[in-house]
């Protein structure tokens, strides 16, 4: 493939996980920064329980790829290195949505949230992803978004066997 078209592709890829590290930071940070407080940690010490995971995920999620664009930038990580690692973060977050949704009963299996999230969930795991894929419109663009820079980094892993340009 010319290098005018992975060039192209890079950037979209880029632009991709952009998105979806917008998505999860707009989503967690505010989440994470309650759990961050004294009294809600203390809370969840005295009763047991044990928070949301996903905004500890998410920002986990966002700091990988900070570093990795940094690495980028710096040019102290090789083009493959990054396609793989943005197939297997956008594959993560994928499959933990996924999962999230059906497998953990929207936490209710690690956290002390109760039930009443989980109405609704009647019927096959691809009705339920599917259901949330649709009437939740910033999960289902996200994810659409997320397969899409799987599919990106994927032909770029193939298209684009040279190493990162070493800066100097």
């Amino acid at each position: 493939m010319e290098r005018n078209r992975i060039r192209s592709l890079q950037y979209f890829g880029a632009v991709l996980v952009l998105i979806s590290v917008a998505v999860h930071l707009w989503w967690g940070l505010p989440r994470f920064l309650i759990y961050a407080n004294p009294q809600t940690l203390n809370f969840y010490l005295q009763t047991g329980g044990f928070p949301d995971p996903r905004p500890f995920l998410f920002l986990g999620l966002v700091l990988v790829v900070l570093i990795l664009g940094i690495a980028v930038w710096r040019g102290l990580i090789e083009n493959q290195t990054v396609y793989i690692a943005m197939i297997v973060l956008m594959v993560g977050s994928v499959v933990g949505w996924a999962l999230w949704h059906t497998v953990l009963n929207h936490g209710v299996v690690l956290t002390s949230s109760n039930a009443a999230a989980t109405e609704g969930h009647e019927g096959t795991i691809l009705g339920t992803l599917l259901t949330h894929f649709i009437t939740v419109p910033l999960e289902g663009g996200t994810k659409l978004v997320e397969i899409i820079a799987v599919l990106v980094f994927s032909l770029l892993v193939r298209a684009d066997p040279r190493p990162a340009e070493a800066k100097h």
